[in-house]
């Protein structure tokens, strides 16, 4: 009921439909809100805090719908799915590029982005972390103040179109630490590993976090900086998605 609450208004405010995902982004925060209010009644909290655990519902929602706007600032704009459609192909390209063999595997078997990768993109890899802890670890690194002495990647680039380059190294990250399974996998199996990938320790995402900064610097920058990822993860992208989708429905 709690969820319902905060998708039906997330919805309204940003003027979109339902997708499948929204419930999967906002889970981890409601369970760490609901967490945070049980410590805290254990613990002295500012006032800041003692508002926020007040009102788990508007925590959960605000931190959410940073998380998106951050990260996926396009994709949950249309019904139409024409930002997720570019985002495979791009992914495909990228994959592609780091590793012809993997990418020559899955489209011989016609396992393509759309077959294993939609959840990626829309829960930023929350259904494939095993634990909620693993998905809000995940988030918490990629979310880290890069001028934060302890900040160890370099996969974002910099600033907040930097960090939503993110969601596509991480992509390849994750298939790349499943190499040799996927190159070894019989054909009519591919399908069901690759739906299957998952992150199951906090120690498998550092590892995946580290192989991403590595791809995110062996990326050609002209990819970073091409139209199509200015269109959907650049700088007042939803402004300019928005305008987009409404001349076409003019059209």
């Amino acid at each position: 009921m709690r969820t319902e609450k905060v998708l039906t208004f997330y919805t309204l405010q940003s003027q979109t439909s339902y997708k499948q995902g929204y419930n999967e982004l906002l889970g981890p925060f409601l369970w760490l809100a609901h967490k945070d209010k049980l410590l805290h009644k254990e613990q002295h909290a500012s006032d800041v805090e003692e508002n926020m655990m007040a009102n788990p519902l508007t925590a959960s929602f605000h931190t959410a719908q940073l998380l998106v706007d951050t990260f996926l600032p396009t994709l949950f704009l249309d019904d139409d799915f024409i930002c997720l459609q570019s985002c495979f192909c791009l992914l495909r390209l990228l994959l592609k590029y780091h590793d012809p063999a993997v990418c020559n595997v899955l489209s011989s078997a016609q396992v393509t982005p759309e077959l294993y990768a939609m959840t990626w993109f829309f829960t930023l890899f929350a259904t494939k972390c095993e634990r909620v802890d693993i998905a809000l670890d995940l988030w918490s690194r990629l979310v880290q103040d890069k001028n934060d002495e302890n900040f160890d990647g370099k996969y974002c680039g910099s600033g907040q179109w930097g960090k939503r380059r993110s969601v596509f190294t991480l992509s390849i990250a994750l298939i790349l630490m499943n190499r040799e399974q996927i190159l070894s996998c019989d054909r009519s199996d591919l399908p069901g590993l690759m739906t299957k990938l998952s992150l199951k320790s906090t120690a498998q995402v550092e590892t995946l976090l580290r192989l991403a900064e590595d791809i995110y610097e062996q990326t050609p920058i002209s990819f970073w900086e091409s139209e199509e990822m200015n269109i959907l993860f650049g700088e007042n992208a939803q402004e300019h998605y928005r305008k987009q989708l409404s001349l076409q429905d003019r059209i």
